[in-house]
């Protein structure tokens, strides 16, 4: 057996401590999200806007009767009157049954920002 020092032992308790007190902070959103992870029949399936910028990801698990939808929305950079730019500001979730129709996902533009260059 290894030979540990009072030191590395309080590291060693302390990490282990730190580690549950974050499991035990988690959000429901967190832990469904987790959740949905770990089911061995997980399909994941991504929605982009011109083949190149997200729109959504699909999570679906038949076992959990669950479809997580994360839509993402965007603000526009701007550019002598042009969009030189999207940036994603974050995404909502939406829940479904396994086998619900999802309604159809388009861009979601917030707002515009003009482009900080240099």
């Amino acid at each position: 057996m290894p030979e540990y020092t009072i030191e590395e032992l309080e590291q060693m308790l302390n990490a282990a401590r730190d580690e549950r007190i974050f499991e035990l902070i988690k959000t429901p959103e967190e832990l469904e999200y987790e959740e949905m992870l770990n089911v061995y029949d997980l399909e994941v399936s991504y929605i982009k806007h011109e083949n190149t910028i997200l729109i959504a990801r699909i999570l679906k698990s038949q076992s959990l009767n669950k479809i997580l939808l994360h839509s993402y929305y965007y603000i526009e950079e701007i550019e002598n009157n042009e969009i030189v730019g999207r940036l994603c500001q974050g995404f909502t979730i939406s829940r479904y049954q396994y086998n619900e129709q999802i309604p159809e996902q388009t861009l979601n533009i917030t707002g515009t920002i003009l482009a900080e260059r240099g």
